[in-house]
């Protein structure tokens, strides 16, 4: 069953996005490179090295000297968006499933993708891929995007960044930015951005709930491993809090200059996460 305040959020999103992105000629991006692409630039001189499919003969005997077109060269990417739907994911200690901030941040993504005329893409992802959607560009495109997020049914897997690493080599595109949303409670977190971000564009959007930052000390409690059958009996008040996971993620990102942004599913995030995805896809 879809959840109906999910859709809600998704709708305002939406709307306060479209707002936003109507006001900033991101659109239509044209390199300044010169090349031979589809809209006409102007006749210059010819300069050797030109393809000569592109002289311009009538030209050339007006003027008694060679011509060539010129064409804007379009400089346009494929975004993809990778979303966790692993059962960590599925988690959360408010209203918000940080499973559903994830895909309201993909949503946000795709938009301006979709501004920027880019072709969007998307991955589910947990211990394999769950489902791909290959890169188009156009609304319609987007908004099967958005349905495909809100109606997927996550199964509850494990996570396994491996498996997206080896799946991402199957893709056969040039100039691709890779959006990533997940909590990263993986190990193989390293090898996956080591190997993913040497090759494409890499943004990290870490998907967080606050009982992550502090765990209340209330003695001793059971926990249970909700991507595994594992059960631990833990004394709070000896317990070392998720925040070395989490500092320990950050350095990395830190270290290999890859760009992060935490949202949290307490807090609302639109604001500084537009702004942040409007920062990095500018460059």
């Amino acid at each position: 069953m879809i959840d109906q305040a999910l859709l809600i959020r998704i709708k305002d999103i939406e709307i306060r996005a479209k707002k936003i992105l109507q006001g900033i000629q991101a659109g239509n991006k044209r390199s300044q490179q010169k090349g031979y692409g589809i809209d006409f630039d102007q006749i210059r001189d010819y300069q050797f090295g030109d393809d000569v499919r592109f002289i311009d003969w009538k030209s050339s005997a007006r003027t008694n000297k060679i011509l060539v077109k010129q064409f804007f060269q379009e400089n346009t990417r494929t975004v993809l968006l990778a979303v966790d739907s692993s059962a960590s994911m599925q988690y959360s200690s408010t209203d918000t499933l940080k499973y559903h901030c994830a895909i309201q941040a993909a949503v946000v993504m795709g938009l301006i993708a979709q501004n920027s005329q880019d072709s969007v893409g998307l991955i589910i992802f947990s211990d394999e891929v769950e489902l791909y959607v290959p890169p188009k560009k156009g609304a319609v495109h987007l908004q099967d995007i958005i349905n495909k997020l809100i109606n997927f049914k996550a199964l509850g897997k494990q996570t396994k960044l491996d498996n997206l690493t080896q799946f991402m080599r199957t893709i056969k595109r040039q100039n691709i930015m890779l959006c990533l949303f997940s909590d990263f409670i993986d190990e193989s977190y390293e090898k996956l951005i080591n190997g993913i971000s040497k090759k494409t564009d890499l943004l990290v959007v870490r998907c967080l709930d606050p009982l992550e930052l502090s765990l209340p000390s209330v003695g001793i409690l059971q926990f249970v491993d909700i991507e595994s059958p594992l059960r631990y009996d833990v004394h709070l008040r000896n317990a070392f809090s998720l925040c070395g996971r989490i500092k320990q993620q950050s350095n990395f990102f830190l270290k290999y200059n890859i760009d992060a942004c935490d949202i949290f599913t307490d807090k609302p995030f639109f604001d500084q996460l537009i702004q942040f995805l409007l920062r990095n896809t500018k460059k």
